[in-house]
């Protein structure tokens, strides 16, 4: 897959994106992913080293997430 990156502000503060995770992304999130293949919809909240990450879904397929993008109207 190239790499893609979608992205919407929800609020002030939250932005909702559709792109691969980072290692530094996946420490924010305080979870632990056994495979950070793929696509991720998640929540940032913040900037910097002040951002969380909230993951919501993984998108294992470019399919996939071309139809959550139009969905959420990403850009």
């Amino acid at each position: 897959m190239d790499e893609l990156y979608f992205s919407v502000n929800t609020d002030q503060e939250t932005t909702l994106c559709l792109a691969p995770l980072s290692d530094r992304q996946i420490a924010l999130s305080g979870e632990e992913i056994d495979d950070a293949s793929g696509y991720f919809l998640f929540e940032r909240t913040g900037n910097g080293d002040a951002s969380t990450i909230n993951i919501l879904a993984r998108v294992t397929s470019i399919d996939a997430v071309e139809r959550m993008r139009t969905m959420l109207a990403l850009a």
